[in-house]
């Protein structure tokens, strides 16, 4: 399957409000979007009226109503809340006054009319705003699985580094070809701890040490790997209950799919 990126001329702004704890929004139209998107590419933008210190956020074809996702609830449960899944941590911390996020890739339901989305909020106690601004569209079939898979990784707390090889989602059709998988992450550090690092995509020995100029300072280039994601938990304190970035474009390995990881 090929997808193809389309820019719409002038964005669209889409406004959800929520004042419930665990609120479903489903089948939300969205006007203006041609009928033969699978996917929007749209910027989110977050504000929690209580500046409460971890809600969450879900986007996309929506998978289980489970409401509990903090700490490693999301991880126990062997379940996937969304396509797209964010996190806002606002109490005394970086969204005390919102949380803006780049372009996500939020697939959605084809219908013969607008495509439609479905938008849920979690552990919300508080007015909720959401903002969606559409900039662009994404056509093509068959890119976008029918149910969500998952991909789970875990460290024990007295290991230093630990390193995955040829990752492949289980239940992913063995005749899928691709260069990248679309995949949305949630990380929680069990520990609290201050900064810890997730590196993945193609190469199978990063660098382990990515903390103040490491990054900077690598060479060659490609030691860190294709997709770096952080989780400060304690002193840092964004991360406290856990941390969700939304969607992430993993490149892979060969004509199986597969892609190495090191925690």
């Amino acid at each position: 399957a090929e997808l193809y990126l389309r820019m719409l001329p002038t964005p669209l702004k889409f406004k959800f409000h929520f004042t419930e704890d665990c609120e479903h929004l489903d089948h939300v139209p969205l006007d203006g979007v041609p009928s033969s998107a699978t996917a929007i590419l749209a910027s989110i933008y977050t504000y929690n009226a209580g500046r409460s210190e971890y809600v969450a956020f879900s986007f996309g074809r929506r998978g289980s109503r489970q409401c509990l996702v903090w700490d490693d609830y999301l991880f126990n449960s062997g379940q996937a809340v969304s396509d797209v899944f964010v996190t806002h941590n606002g109490d005394s911390r970086r969204s005390w006054y919102g949380h803006a996020r780049p372009t996500q890739i939020i697939p959605v339901h084809t219908t013969s009319g607008a495509p439609t989305i479905d938008i849920a909020t979690y552990d919300a106690n508080y007015d909720q705003y959401v903002t969606l601004t559409v900039v662009g569209y994404v056509q093509g079939q068959g890119a976008f699985l029918p149910t969500h898979l998952r991909q789970t990784l875990s460290i024990e707390e007295t290991d230093i580094d630990k390193q995955y090889y040829g990752l492949r989602p289980p239940g992913l059709p063995e005749q899928v070809r691709a260069s990248a998988l679309l995949m949305s992450w949630s990380l929680f550090d069990r520990a609290r701890n201050d900064h810890w690092v997730i590196a993945f995509g193609r190469q199978r020995d990063n660098n382990a040490s990515l903390f103040d100029t490491a990054v900077f300072d690598a060479s060659p280039p490609e030691s860190h790997n294709d997709v770096t994601l952080t989780n400060s938990g304690d002193q840092a304190g964004d991360d406290y209950y856990g941390v969700a970035t939304g969607m992430t474009v993993v490149p892979v390995t060969g004509d199986n799919a597969t892609f190495n990881a090191r925690i």
